[in-house]
């Protein structure tokens, strides 16, 4: 009976095949990594731009509020339909401040 040994040349092309397929799953396995990592360094990135952007758009806001407050205070006629509680004089001088 006679073994069938393994010759040099097919040793070391299994071993050269092996490392090649290991090769491969590092690679996919490294680019699965880095695409997961990458999004979500993204998605923490466009979270916080979105959180910067609200909190000026609401100091900016709240600036504009104050300064729409301080010109009707001084507005005698939106004082006059304000005592009066005479809500189509309200709406109308509300939106002419807007307006400007």
């Amino acid at each position: 009976m006679s073994k069938k040994r393994l010759t040099l040349q097919t040793s070391l092309a299994i071993a050269i095949l092996l490392i090649g397929a290991i090769g491969v799953a590092l690679v996919m396995s490294t680019d699965n990594t880095y695409r997961r990592l990458a999004f979500e360094q993204q998605q923490a990135s466009v979270s916080q731009l979105i959180a910067i952007k609200s909190a000026d758009l609401l100091k900016k806001l709240g600036s504009l509020q104050q300064d729409l407050g301080l010109k009707l205070q001084d507005d005698d006629n939106f004082k006059q339909a304000l005592l009066s509680k005479n809500k189509k004089d309200i709406t109308y001088w509300l939106d002419q401040e807007f307006n400007r």
